[in-house]
């Protein structure tokens, strides 16, 4: 886990990924293959990491696979799959829910307080999901992109919780939320 690396095989830099010297990228699930040359391959082999962490640093089980080209393909779309492309659906899933609450605003007007809440949440909780994608680069520092995520799950909860006291009528909701 951290905010950039370089990967170096015998002193020659294979590539890197993340942002390496500032620390601004959220790569912490993503996976990065780097193609070793035959040419590079000695006797005796020397893999280094230069990891840049401003705020955690650790390495969980098996983070790191040396396999041969077939076997890192499979597993770096496994790990895409899961992550990009499941996040990506549930972003498009929360903007038609969105786009319906919308609609039945426009159309309820005795409604509006609840669907504008459960709108609401659904925003935060679009947010809070940007923390599965990877960010090569952001624009702000890791720390404010992690509080902005936070926050985000936090105002989640408040509004869901909004729009379930009013629609129950019941004051326990919106006080747990």
């Amino acid at each position: 886990d951290s905010q950039g690396y370089r990967v170096w095989w015998n002193g020659f830099l294979l590539g890197l990924t993340g942002d390496p010297n500032n620390g601004n990228a959220n790569i912490w699930n993503c996976s990065h293959n780097f193609i070793i040359d035959q040419s590079l391959i000695e006797e005796n082999n020397i893999l280094e990491l230069e990891i840049h962490a401003k705020y955690d640093l650790g390495i969980f089980d098996n983070s790191i696979i040396i396999t041969d080209a077939k076997n890192a393909t499979r597993l770096s779309d496994k790990n895409e799959f899961f992550s990009t492309h499941m996040t990506f659906l549930s972003l498009g899933m929360t903007l038609f829910a969105m786009i319906i609450i919308v609609v039945m605003i426009i159309l309820k007007a005795q409604k509006r307080v609840e669907l504008f809440g459960l709108m609401m949440a659904l925003i935060f909780i679009s947010i809070y999901s940007l923390d599965y994608l990877c960010f090569e680069f952001l624009p702000i520092s890791y720390l404010l992109f992690k509080k902005i995520i936070m926050l985000s799950l936090f105002l989640a909860l408040l509004f869901s919780g909004i729009a379930l006291s009013k629609s129950l009528n019941l004051k326990l909701p919106l006080i747990i939320a």
